[in-house]
This record gives C-alpha cells, sequence and structure tokens, in this order.
C-alpha cells in the first residue's frame, strides 16, 4: 500500500456536508493533505488545527468520524511519515465524546476496524507506535476477545517498562466488552500478585479494583505493599473493594500504619477511618495504632489522626491514653490548619471559636483529663460555640464544671445558650445548683424545661413552673412540661392528661409528630395504660418510627405481644434506623418474642453496620449500630432462656 490511496480516499467524502466544532468542515481536507505530506513543519500546524477542530476539547463530530478511514489507510502505509503521530490521533478520537448522542460510540466503532493495525504495530521498532496502538487499542471494544490474547502475549516480549503497564491497562480497560471475562479476571490477579515488574502489578490490581473487585486475590494486601507514598486514591479504592474482606483490610491499614514513612502512614487514616464507620470488627488494635500517631512529629499526621479518633466516637476508647497525652501536649489556641498542633479551641476569622478535635475527642470518652481544657474554655472570654455540648456529654463527671457553666450562661449570646443548657441538663441530678437558672428561663425555652426533667428529682422546686405550662398552647412546651414532671414526681397523671389533650389533636391534624408523643408515653410504662386504645391506633400509622414508637409504648402499657410484635417485626425490615428500639421491645418480651429470633441472629451475623449498603462511610452513627448490636445480643439472650 503507498501513500496515494489515503489521498484518494480524502476526495472520497463530501467534506461540506460534514461539521466539526467551528462550522463546515471544509478545511479538513488541506488539513489532512498538509498532515500526510513530508513537511514536518506544515504536519505539525495541520495537526494542531485538526485536534482543534475535529477533537475540540475531546468532542467528535461527524467530520471526525470521516476521518478515521482516512487516518487507518495513512497508518498502514509506510511511506507515509509520522504515523506513531496518526496513531496517538487515533487514540485520541477513540477516548473522545461525541457532540451528538451516538457519534462517540460510532467513532470507536469505525476505530475498530483497525485493530489489526494496532495490534501488528505492537512490534513497530518505534516505542512511540507501539504506545500509541496500545493507547488506540483501549477503544476497539468491539474486538476485545482478539485483542486481550495478543496484549498478554505481547506483555513479555516488550521491553519498554511503560508500554508493559500500558499493555495491562489496555486488557483491564477491555476486559469488561470480553466474550470471556473470567479468563481476563483470573490473569489479572495473577499478573497482580506475581508480575516482576511493580507499575505492572499495580495496574493489574487497579484493573480489578475499578473492574472487578469480587476477583481480587488472596494474598493481594503484600503484593501491594509497593505504592508510593503519595498512592492515597490506590489504597482507598483498594480497601474500599474489598468490601466485607474486614480482615484483609486491616491488613492493610495496619500495614500502612506501621511504615516508617509519614506520608504512607498518613494514607491509611481515611481508609482506615471508613472501614470502622461502615463495617463491624474487633478493631482495638487498629485504633491503638491510630493513637500512637499523634505522637508522630509531623503534626499533619498526628491531627488527621485526631480527626479519625473522633469520628470513631466511644471506639476510639483504646486511644485513650493518646488522646489525653496529646492534648496536655498541644498549645490552647489554634488555627483551623493542618500543619500545626490541634490546640484546646480554634479560632477562626469570621466565627466564633470551637472546641479542638483532640479535647472534643477525649471529652467523649468520659475522661476527667478533659476537664482543665474544658475549664480553660469555659472561663475564656469568647467561649466555644459547641462548649455546652462537649461538657453535657461528659455527664455526671463534669460536675465540677457546673459553676463555670452557670455563670456563663447568665452571660451567654444566644448563639451558646441552647448547648449550656443542654450541658446542665444531660449533667443531670448533680447540677441541681442550676436549677434556678432553668426555672427562670423555662417559660419561653423547651430546653430548659427538657433540662429541669433530666435532673429528675432533684429539680423538684421547679414543680409549680412546669404545671403552670402543662396548658401552654405550644404542643412542644406542653408535651416538654408534662413529660419533666413526671420524672421529677412520678405522678402520671398531668402526663396522661397532657398526651389525652395532644393526641387528641394530632388526631384532627392539630399535631403532627404523634411518634414524639407515643416515646414519651413508653417511659411510663404500665402507667400508660389508659391511653393503650390511643396507641393501638397508631399502630398501622404511614411512618414506621410512629408505629415503633406506638408498638414500644403498648407493649409497656399492657404487655400485648400480638399487636405489636408484627409491627415491630414488619418496621425491622422497612426502616433499619427503627431496629434499636425494635431489639430492646423484643429483649424485654423474651421468649414471647422468639418469631423475631431469625431477624436479629441475622443482624448479629452481618459484617456491614446497620445502614451500610456499600462502601465508605456511612449515614449514621457507629455510636447507634453499637447499641444496636449490645441491644439484639441482650434480645437473643432474653428469647433463647429457659
Amino acid at each position: 500500500m503507498n501513500s496515494v490511496k489515503p489521498l484518494k480516499l480524502i476526495d472520497t467524502v463530501d467534506w461540506a456536508s460534514l461539521s466539526h466544532a467551528y462550522g463546515p468542515a471544509t478545511d479538513v481536507p488541506d488539513l489532512l493533505r498538509d498532515l500526510l505530506s513530508h513537511d514536518a513543519e506544515a504536519g505539525q500546524a495541520a495537526l494542531d488545527e485538526l485536534c482543534g477542530s475535529i477533537l475540540h476539547q475531546g468532542s467528535v463530530y461527524d467530520a471526525t468520524i470521516a476521518c478515521v478511514p482516512i487516518l487507518l489507510a495513512a497508518v498502514a502505509d509506510p511511506e507515509v511519515p509520522g504515523r506513531a503521530t496518526l496513531v496517538t490521533l487515533l487514540a485520541a478520537i477513540g477516548d473522545g465524546d461525541g457532540i451528538e448522542d451516538g457519534f462517540g460510540e460510532l467513532a470507536r466503532h469505525r476505530l475498530g476496524e483497525g485493530a489489526g493495525l494496532f495490534l501488528r504495530l505492537l512490534a513497530d521498532p518505534n516505542p512511540l507506535a507501539r504506545a500509541a496502538a496500545v493507547d488506540a487499542l483501549r477503544s476497539c471494544r468491539e474486538q476485545s476477545g482478539m485483542i486481550i490474547p495478543d496484549l498478554r502475549q505481547r506483555l513479555p516480549e516488550e521491553p519498554d517498562p511503560e508500554i508493559r503497564r500500558q499493555l495491562v491497562k489496555a486488557a483491564a480497560d477491555l476486559a469488561p466488552y470480553a466474550p470471556d471475562t473470567t479468563t481476563v479476571k483470573t490473569w489479572l490477579a495473577d499478573t497482580a500478585l506475581h508480575a516482576p515488574d511493580r507499575d505492572v502489578r499495580m495496574t493489574a490490581l487497579d484493573g480489578l479494583v475499578y473492574w472487578a473487585p469480587q476477583a481480587l486475590p488472596v494474598g493481594v494486601i503484600p503484593a501491594a505493599s509497593a505504592w508510593e507514598p503519595d498512592d492515597w486514591e490506590r489504597v482507598r479504592a483498594l480497601s474500599e473493594a474489598l468490601s466485607d474482606r474486614i480482615a484483609e483490610r486491616i491488613e492493610l491499614v495496619t500495614g500502612l500504619l506501621s511504615d516508617p514513612d509519614r506520608d504512607r502512614r498518613a494514607m491509611a487514616i481515611f481508609p482506615a477511618e471508613a472501614l470502622i464507620a461502615g463495617w463491624r470488627a474487633d478493631y482495638r488494635k487498629l485504633v491503638e495504632l491510630i493513637g500512637a500517631q499523634l505522637a508522630h512529629p509531623d503534626a499533619g499526621l498526628a491531627a488527621l489522626s485526631a480527626v479519625a479518633l473522633l469520628h470513631m466516637e466511644g471506639l476510639a476508647a483504646p486511644a485513650t491514653d493518646a488522646l489525653a497525652a496529646y492534648v496536655a501536649a498541644t498549645p490552647r489556641v489554634g488555627r483551623p490548619r493542618f500543619d500545626q498542633p490541634l490546640g484546646w479551641i480554634v479560632t477562626f476569622p469570621d466565627h466564633p471559636p470551637l472546641l479542638g478535635i483532640a479535647v472534643t475527642a477525649l471529652a467523649r470518652l468520659r475522661d476527667p483529663r478533659a476537664l482543665p481544657a474544658l475549664r480553660w474554655a469555659l472561663e475564656r472570654e469568647e467561649m466555644p460555640l459547641d462548649i455546652g455540648d462537649v461538657v453535657g456529654g461528659m455527664g455526671p463527671l463534669a460536675a465540677e464544671l457546673v459553676p463555670a457553666v452557670r455563670h456563663r450562661l447568665r452571660d451567654a449570646p444566644q448563639a451558646h445558650r441552647a448547648g449550656l443548657v443542654n450541658g446542665l441538663g444531660a449533667i443531670g441530678e448533680v447540677a441541681a445548683d442550676a436549677v434556678p437558672d432553668l426555672i427562670a428561663l423555662s417559660d419561653g425555652d423547651a430546653l430548659a424545661v427538657t433540662a429541669l426533667g433530666r435532673m429528675g428529682a432533684a429539680a423538684r422546686e421547679a414543680a409549680p413552673t412546669l404545671r403552670r405550662l402543662l396548658n401552654h398552647q405550644g404542643p412542644g412546651m406542653a408535651l416538654a412540661a408534662a413529660t419533666a414532671l413526671w420524672r421529677i414526681e412520678a405522678d402520671p397523671g398531668p402526663f396522661l392528661a397532657v398526651s389525652r389533650r395532644l393526641l387528641a389533636a394530632a388526631g384532627s391534624g392539630g399535631l403532627d409528630d404523634t411518634g414524639h408523643v407515643a416515646a414519651e408515653l413508653a417511659e411510663l410504662g404500665p402507667a400508660a395504660a389508659p391511653l393503650a386504645d390511643r396507641l393501638r391506633s397508631l399502630l398501622d400509622a404511614p411512618l414506621p418510627v410512629v408505629r415503633v414508637r406506638a408498638a414500644e409504648a403498648l407493649w409497656r402499657a399492657t404487655g400485648e405481644v400480638e399487636a405489636t410484635l408484627p409491627v415491630l417485626l414488619d418496621a425491622w425490615q422497612e426502616s433499619p434506623p427503627a431496629r434499636v428500639s425494635a431489639a430492646r421491645v423484643f429483649g424485654e418480651m423474651g421468649p414471647a418474642a422468639v418469631r423475631a429470633e431469625p431477624a436479629v441472629r441475622a443482624e448479629l451475623a452481618r459484617a456491614r453496620r446497620y445502614d451500610n449498603t456499600g462502601a465508605g462511610f456511612t449515614t449514621g452513627t457507629i455510636s447507634t449500630d453499637e447499641a444496636l448490636l449490645s441491644a439484639c445480643s441482650q434480645a437473643l439472650s432474653q428469647m433463647t432462656s429457659a
């Protein structure tokens, strides 16, 4: 074949009827002639023009498709100069997207006509031509069954290490379109484990991760140990691809966290955090290893580790001592940056300060060593916005901070007040000295009323105020007052009266949150029996959360199993967030709830957390899932007890 044929092909096309990025393709014939000429300068200029018109920003047009047979003919002609460049252009066309529907696929279809030509070029002495041919073959999807065996055969013969990597990449890209995917998966798995080239192994591994994660071979973690310190995305992708293979995922991140290289340690933090958030396992050793990073001299690695521990909630307990040491050694004031130690508080130029991540994580673990930092933050002129909720999270251990909280409550900006009030309620009866402060706020603040109730009998002096609020026109305030009064005096009368009124209003459209009323009624136990009929009417409410709360309240009020157990079982399947409450009721029912045993056993056997349907982070919280596991274990014990 000589160079005349591609030039003749140019004249067979009605270019005026075709378009590219800038309109009619009437300039394409002359550009193609220049491209195929022996004038290097003119050829380069033509290539630049064509890339900007028939392949503008990766888009292909009908003129682009018309160019493909001409370019293929030119590549097949040994007398045409710069054939490697032409193959590179064809490969780019194969990667392009159609400016109109179907153009991209049509371009790849036409490109596939040259698959045999590209395969012959794999043995070309010019490495640029070989590399371009491999790139072009990636788009020949319809010929994948023919191409992949040739790519495999060429791999041990190819002298250039980068082209060897590209051969595996092309095979992996074509694999989903191959008629025999099983053979390709087996080959990629073997290549990932045993190929002598690090880049070839990693490319084969990438192919499996993104195309066939279920085919990842056993023993892949040691094979992946050759990752470079900046392969963040590869680590994340492999960890997610391993999915329920938890032991291997732990092996991956623990190996990286033990590496001497700082960057290798750092790129394990996010995959470890995602694993713990979404899957159930014994993570104590892994958490200890993450905690050990807090002592690393690199501030960024320590900060990443502190963030991960914060997100792990109670599962961060094995790192408590490491957190306490980190907090003791860090400055009091920090900036929202990860290239320096995190402070006790973090200040912002246009936002109130927040408690530091490590201090918050330590406080969530209810460790007394967080108290000095919290006290200092409370006494600071501009206290952190989240100080109240974090102090409250420590429960009775924060009793010594109550005087400081009371003092700040008197002068706190509105933005801080809700957190301080909630914090006092969470501290509980040991915060009884704050009852007068909360009474003063209670007329217009349902949160203050709720906080009084959480203090129980220690808030008895608030009873007259709460009785006045029972007839409050706001249903939320009335219910809060009734609940608080019940918790303080243990007299169900006012609570029942308010609940009856609110449920009646709900029946006529006056109150939507019937589930909230039912949830509070569940606290009364048998004392809620006078409202059993109303609770039964809620067992077929539209929302599963309302049905579950009504069933829970009705069971505790009357002990009715046949009316409530089916509701709880249906909600178990329909709404995973309802499972914690349902499991607790199953445990209370004991052997009477034996029909729930298969569901409870299935939940305990799951590798994934209750709300995890795939890889990555979940939508709920670790603490909720851990509570579910605990409730299921207790329920199973009670249901199967003699």
